[in-house]
């Protein structure tokens, strides 16, 4: 034998066996020494593709391209490289048009005129890769007018008939492995037969028979014939053994280890997994390689029914490893969704992932596989809609209709017959609706009987059972009897149906259907109008619900398993109040039984959802019983008998769950986390939690409680954005500093962070999941768990929040004011330093939200040239009067009178016009005596001079509290009587008063901007106003040391970025409001000449932004109107500058007038600067001198009405060091 056949030998028989890196080195060999042979570079690449590195095969058919090309065609060699092409760019690429015509013709040269007898190993090979290639296209939904036709399973067979008479068996192995486990069951049938031939046969080499009795074993598997299976696989076991092969024996205790056929711990059975991955990628089998990682993540999630994140960082760090080795476009997306899916399965991850996902999606623009495409799209559109964007979530369905299948379009409601009874538009005439019901009867029963696959089968009579659920929900439309016959149509049919699935499917949609059921029998239950007649029902229910549990628990579905248990409880519930809700009952206490079982049963699930919603309903019944003074009775099944307490524990359960998804989150970009974190507290449900966690402390007078969880019950989307490290207290820095292990790991996880911008989405969640890991070990440091807390936004605790009072006002008291509602009745809670407070104030939801909606809601008026004006803030729809003329002293001016020098101005001519006109513009005190019993016990509570510290959220957000007066027969109004700050929440509070600033500059900047409004360019009349204030503003900051102005066309919104890293940041201008969007509210600018930017500086814009602002004043019209959401914290400028580093903003509530603003700076600077000299302690009082300003306006004739002086507030840290004032 020659060298080359030696060399030629050595390498087939090394690739035969697996050795793949050491067959390479041979074929390096042989290329080098005869460059021009097409032979070896075809077998190389064919090996490439074998391996699962296609980059590598690729990279020998770009080789083999250019020998063609220099040495003449080859048919023979041409056809191959073709079909090795085609199939690279079909599975490397996802993309099949140009294959597809490959393909044709390839058939109709090589395959579609061959005699049986003329199949010899390239023209399997041919056959092979043809037969992939369709089955990949079909898998993935690709659809063409090219005519492709498929090879038949009866082909196979004689083919395979054939190549055993020849004794070619490597060959006809490969012809049997054609035949797929979803084929019919006579074709797998005769796949079977042909493995057995092949191991049967002595004289076949052991390779080839140990490799015939691994499909088998796992065709046994793939189709629930599970006997023996273990048995074929230690045969098998026993021949690569015996032949020496690479990794046979490594793929066989692969899937042992992973069945548990081995007697091993679980720690010990992944290590080896893992030790299995590694070897198969030292003989270069990648594929192997993938599939053993995949199996050990099968394995670890068995074990716990999640994975641990350790696991699954280990395995995206896998992943990137294999996609930059391998270049396989299908196996990186396939995995990559395959992981995403074991993120969600494993924990609250959507934040996480959802970059990656749209980043897959971007990379499969130009891939041909819809069915992969539609995946992405189905699971962008449920991430979305839980971070609660239901416009975008809806737009990912939108986009690429046409590629969802009908699985997807069932699932997701689409399908035109589902979609009709979800939205109620289909008839309700009953001898219609039946009709139309046997007709998509008939149609799945059709496909049933047409398709091959189980999974397509079980489809359809997941359709059926969807379809009857949807009856249920919408009984209301024809009634129960009416919706009873259409409901037992469909379990007929399901009935029916099941008799063509196999015996798992089977068995789950007979359940399913069961379960059905017992949801028609509970509706029934709850509609009859008979007390008999309802208990009857119910136990009938009952029994039909006990069953569904005992089916499932058979078939080992714990999630069903969980559901089935608790509409048991929910059984039991009903009886316990059809029978007058009893405090002693068995029916009580059977129901408490089955919710705990519920939970019990998914309490190690990473499921979150599901988990929420069964506490959520446990939670609803204790409530129940607490307020039925129910008395249980110890059982040995049952050790805690107190309803208040397992509602308690309840609601903590909850409450830690709520964390996790709240965490989760903060993955996102601020912008998308604020919104998502809001999205998952605007479920009535989910806010109903907190609220019956309030109204059972409230039942008990546990007043600290209450105050504790009204606290908790603010979603805390924005606390928990804040206190990061640029942000921490001086205290808890110093306390880091002082332990090495703790900056350390600070230090760290910064690294970890700062690593993932502009980092591929992929190696980016892969970061983040490494810094999740770091931040687990961090939690166990006592420092450095007081940093996780604030970050993750854990609710301030009254000792901690008692603190910041004695140490921001060491010589004054402070009191903290809340409110929130109890049976519709708003409550106010008051915390000073000795006591916690409660009080009912015979005000209901509905009392404040009439009062804003008569008191807040602007009225359009026409007024004459002599009348006075308002300035717009916001639009054009005021009118843009932009001047009164008066005294410099008592009244604001605008055109005239400068209001720091009160030197003359230009007095603009004016017109009759139309303005908006505000309801507190009046000059009378009856509305804000209607808001007096709002604060009756905080004037009851407190002292004059005390600060108060408000946190009104639900019904009374963007009420002016601070206006109110002290009694109702009272003109006074307690920002009179006392300085007052607001918060969104008192967790927000703790950290801005708590920040260190890290800049000691004492900088100042002033920015002035009437460019524009959103209507469009300023008229005459409006650019001679601006150009006062411009001149106002600019002497202020004149008279400020190391300040700096933008003014106009300066006010561009990269300079406005650049300016609130001052000290102290002063705005003058306008407001733009998005009423369905808050974070688009703005400031407008002067737009860029030189950039593409938008003329507004959005709450958007300002999460990005770094602020190190010890105090910012917004001078623009409702600057502190926010969004609020049910259950959180609202939402707009003063949220996003504060998320961004602002300690304390002040600004206004509403449009007000310009001179009104410039007065009110005015004076706001004389008094800070009275406040400097006087201060006790280094520290400035915020809250007192917005208190003189905002009283010195109301004591001015002009100003006197509510509507100029009341929109003024202060947010946040009412503390300045005397040092940061300019």
């Amino acid at each position: 034998m020659g060298s080359r056949e030696s060399a030629a030998y050595k390498a087939r028989r090394l690739r035969d066996l697996g050795f793949y890196n050491d067959a390479s080195t041979y074929y390096e060999q042989m290329a080098a020494s005869e460059p021009e042979e097409y032979s070896v570079v075809l077998e190389w690449a064919a090996m490439k593709m074998e391996q699962g590195l296609l980059g590598e095969c690729k990279e020998k058919l770009e080789l083999l391209a250019k020998l063609l090309q220099l040495k003449g065609g080859d048919g023979k060699v041409e056809a191959m490289y073709e079909m090795l092409v085609a199939t690279v760019t079909g599975l490397g690429e996802l993309k099949f048009s140009a294959p597809l015509k490959t393909l044709e013709r390839i058939y109709h040269e090589e395959l579609a005129n061959r005699a049986i007898h003329e199949y010899d190993k390239r023209a399997v090979t041919i056959a092979i890769l043809y037969h992939l290639l369709c089955g990949v296209r079909s898998l993935y939904g690709y659809q063409s007018d090219i005519a492709v036709p498929e090879l038949d399973p009866p082909v196979f067979r004689e083919v395979y008939r054939h190549l055993m008479r020849e004794h070619r068996y490597s060959e006809a192995l490969r012809v049997s492995k054609l035949v797929s486990h979803e084929a019919g069951n006579a074709d797998i049938e005769s796949k079977a037969e042909m493995l057995k031939d092949i191991y049967a046969r002595s004289e076949v080499p052991d390779v080839v028979r140990a490799d015939a009795l691994l499909e088998y074993a796992e065709d046994m598997l793939e189709t629930n014939s599970k006997e023996g299976w273990g048995e074929y696989m230690e045969q098998a076991d026993y021949l690569y053994r015996n032949a020496g092969h690479a990794y046979g024996s490594m793929s066989i205790r692969l899937i042992l280890l992973q069945k548990r056929r081995v007697n091993l711990e679980d720690a010990e059975a992944a290590n080896e997994m893992l030790q299995i991955r590694k070897q198969m990628e030292e003989v270069g089998y990648w594929t192997g390689s993938i599939d053993a990682l995949n199996k050990y993540a099968q394995f670890q999630f068995d074990i716990s029914g999640k994975l641990e994140e350790d696991t699954l960082v280990e395995i995206d760090d896998q992943l990137l490893r294999h996609r930059s080795i391998c270049k396989n476009n299908l196996d990186w997306i396939l995995q990559t969704t395959l992981n995403f899916a074991r993120w969600q399965l494993s924990g609250a991850n959507i934040g996480k992932g959802l970059e990656v996902l749209e980043r897959l999606y971007s990379d499969t623009a130009g891939i041909e596989a819809p069915f992969l495409i539609a995946n992405m799209v189905t699971k962008l559109h449920e991430a979305y809609l839980k971070i609660g964007d239901r416009e975008k979530a809806a737009s990912w369905l939108t986009r690429r209709p046409e590629i969802l299948p009908r699985k997807m379009a069932v699932v997701l409601g689409l399908d035109p017959f589902f979609k009709s009874l979800k939205e109620g538009t289909d008839s309700t005439d009953q001898d219609i609706a039946l009709a139309s019901l046997n007709r998509e009867i008939e149609l799945a029963l059709e496909v049933i009987e047409s398709t091959a696959t189980q999974s397509e089968k079980g489809n359809e009579v997941m359709r059926l059972s969807h379809i009857s659920g949807l009856y249920i929900m919408r009984w209301d439309r024809r009634g129960i009897e009416n919706t009873r016959a259409l409901v037992k149509t469909c379990l007929s049919a399901i009935h029916a149906a099941c008799q063509r699935l196999d015996k798992d499917q089977a068995g789950l949609w007979t359940t399913n259907a069961l379960q059905t059921e017992g949801r028609l029998l509970f509706m029934e239950s709850h509609l009859a109008i008979d007390a008999d007649k309802k208990i009857e029902l119910m136990n009938d229910c009952l029994n039909v619900y006990e069953r569904t549990y005992d089916m499932f628990k058979d078939m080992r579905r714990k999630f069903d398993m969980a559901m089935a248990m608790q509409n048991v409880a929910l059984s039991y519930d009903s009886l316990w109040q059809f029978r007058g809700m009893p405090s002693e009952s068995e029916d009580y206490a059977n129901a408490a039984k089955c919710y705990s079982e519920a939970k019990n049963i998914l309490s190690t699930s990473s499921q979150i959802d599901s988990r929420q919603m069964i506490i959520r309903t446990a939670i609803q019944f204790w409530f129940r019983g607490l307020r039925s003074n129910v008395v249980m009775r110890k059982r040995s099944w049952f050790g805690t008998v107190n309803p208040m307490d397992t509602l308690m524990k309840c609601i903590e359960e909850y409450e830690s769950l709520a964390t996790i998804e709240r965490n989760d989150m903060s993955a996102l970009d601020p912008e998308r986390a604020v919104l998502g974190k809001q999205a998952l507290r605007k479920d009535a449900a989910a806010q109903a939690v907190y609220d019956i966690a309030i109204h059972a402390y409230a039942r008990v007078d546990d007043n600290e409680n209450v105050w504790n969880w009204i606290q908790r019950s603010k979603a805390r989307s924005v606390s928990d954005m804040l206190a990061l490290g640029v942000n921490l207290s001086a205290d808890l820095s110093a306390q880091v500093d002082a332990h090495p292990h703790a900056r350390a790991m600070l230090d760290q996880e910064r690294d970890l962070v700062q690593q993932t911008e502009g980092k591929d989405p992929s190696q980016k969640i892969y970061l983040m999941k490494q810094a999740e890991a770091l931040r687990k070990k961090m939690r166990r440091d006592p420092v450095l768990r007081q940093v996780l807390d604030l970050r993750e936004g854990q609710p301030t605790s009254l000792s901690a929040l008692r603190a910041v009072g004695k140490r921001m006002a060491p010589h004054s008291r402070v009191l903290f004011v809340d409110w929130t509602a109890i049976d519709n009745e708003i409550c106010c809670v008051i915390v000073s330093q000795s006591e916690v407070k409660r009080f009912l104030l015979g005000v209901s939801i509905q009392d404040c939200t009439k009062w804003k909606q008569d008191y807040l809601t602007p009225k359009v008026k026409i007024i004459s040239d002599d009348d006075a004006g308002f300035v717009d803030g916001i639009t054009a729809d005021m009118g843009h009067t932009l001047g009164t003329e008066s005294d410099v002293e008592e009244k604001s001016v605008a055109g005239k009178v400068d209001v720091n020098t009160a030197e003359e101005a230009p007095v603009p001519a004016k017109k009759s016009h139309s303005v908006v006109e505000h309801p507190l513009s009046v000059q009378h005190d009856s509305p804000l005596r209607e808001l007096s019993k709002l604060i009756q016990p905080v004037v009851q509570e407190s002292n004059k001079g005390d600060l108060l510290v408000f946190c009104p959220g639900g019904a009374l957000h963007g009420i002016p509290l601070h206006a109110a007066t002290v009694e109702a027969s009272s003109k006074m109004s307690i920002i009179e009587r006392n300085p007052i700050v607001y918060t969104s929440s008192m967790t927000t509070l703790e950290h801005c008063v708590s920040r260190q600033t890290r800049r000691r500059e004492n900088t100042a900047s002033f920015v002035a901007v009437f460019e524009e409004t959103e209507e469009g360019a300023l008229e005459e009349r409006e650019k001679a106003l601006r150009d006062h204030i411009y001149a106002s503003v600019q002497r202020i900051a004149a008279n400020t040391a190391q300040s700096s102005m933008l003014c106009g066309a300066e006010a561009t919104r990269s300079a406005v970025s650049q300016a609130f890293s001052a000290d102290f940041v002063y705005f003058y201008g306008h407001c733009s409001l998005d009423p369905n969007n808050m974070l688009n509210q703005g400031l407008l600018l002067c737009p860029d000449p030189n950039a593409a930017e938008s003329p507004r500086f959005t709450a958007s814009d300002m999460f990005g932004t770094p602020v190190r602002a010890s105090h910012v004043m917004l001078m623009a019209c409702e600057s502190t109107s926010q969004s609020h959401s049910a259950g959180d914290e609202p939402l707009g400028i003063t949220t996003a500058l504060i998320c961004a580093g602002a300690s304390s903003i002040t600004g206004t509530m509403w449009k007000v007038d310009v001179d009104t603003a410039l007065a009110f700076t005015k004076k706001f600077h004389s008094t800070l600067e009275k406040e400097r000299r006087d201060a006790v302690g280094g520290v400035v009082d915020l809250a007192r001198v917005v208190q003189e300003t905002v009283c010195r306006l109301k004591r001015r004739s002009d100003t006197s009405a509510p509507f100029h002086w009341a929109s003024f507030l202060l947010h946040g840290s009412w503390a300045l060091e005397k040092s940061m004032i300019a």
